[in-house]
């Protein structure tokens, strides 16, 4: 079962910076998954909410700052301020996360419910980075308005539907966009959903996996990857000598 680290290595690096995604490369993972916002200058940005408040020293929505604005900042958030500061600790654009990824393996683009004006700008923008760097990335989304938009637009990239309820069925809402991931929160995860999401062809990736107990049980089941905030722990799972509880 894959491991895919979740906005680099979230509860281990400080999330969607150069930091975290150099970290998550040195244990040897080089699957991702980040978040996805643009900038004034409709730069893609590596970036979890619309604003930055969050996880920067400043304040406002994404979109209201420049691409090298959103760089300039420390995006270590509150709890890495312990980490040094350095170039790497800005707010990432996504063309320059994959020329420093060449080995990068596999990547999850999250769209988080863009602005409908955007829609073409941001699927446009994933799809000439990801053919620039021949990259075959996945766009994923619970927007499915956004997800409808991509499919419209016979978007060369595959697509991956996230699902944090049972509602609309995941699986029906997954093969109605034509993606190829279905990717439910953990706990959504039996047997019957994962055995019926394979058979319809769905590859099937759960989030966010941090626990050892849920990590073999979604192992059991099929599920074919998962993504966490904790990857060096979920790595340590797959040594050897670990076994399933």
């Amino acid at each position: 079962m894959e491991i895919i680290g979740h906005r680099g290595a979230r509860s281990e690096a400080p999330e969607n910076t150069m930091m975290g995604f150099l970290y998550l490369q040195s244990l040897g993972i080089h699957s991702v998954e980040v978040d996805l916002h643009l900038s004034r200058d409709f730069e893609v940005m590596v970036i979890h909410d619309a604003t930055v408040d969050r996880t920067t020293n400043q304040s406002g929505k994404v979109f209201q700052y420049g691409a090298n604005e959103l760089e300039q900042m420390d995006a270590r958030g509150e709890e890495w301020q312990h980490i040094a500061s350095s170039a790497d600790s800005g707010v990432p654009l996504l063309r320059k996360l994959l020329k420093r990824w060449p080995n990068l393996e596999s990547i999850q683009l999250e769209v988080k419910s863009p602005d409908r004006a955007h829609y073409e700008i941001l699927g446009n923008g994933l799809i000439t980075i990801c053919q620039h760097f021949n990259l075959s990335g996945t766009i994923t989304s619970s927007d499915t308005e956004f997800l409808q938009h991509l499919h419209g637009t016979q978007c060369p990239l595959s697509l991956g539907y996230i699902a944090e309820t049972m509602e609309p069925d995941p699986i029906h809402t997954a093969l109605q966009y034509q993606c190829k991931y279905l990717i439910p929160k953990w706990d959504l995860c039996h047997s019957a959903l994962v055995d019926e999401a394979h058979e319809k062809g769905l590859i099937v990736s759960a989030w966010t996996v941090n626990d050892p107990e849920a990590f073999f049980k979604l192992e059991n089941l099929g599920v074919d990857s998962v993504i966490t905030d904790q990857p060096s722990k979920l790595l340590a799972l797959t040594a050897p000598s670990s076994t399933s509880p």
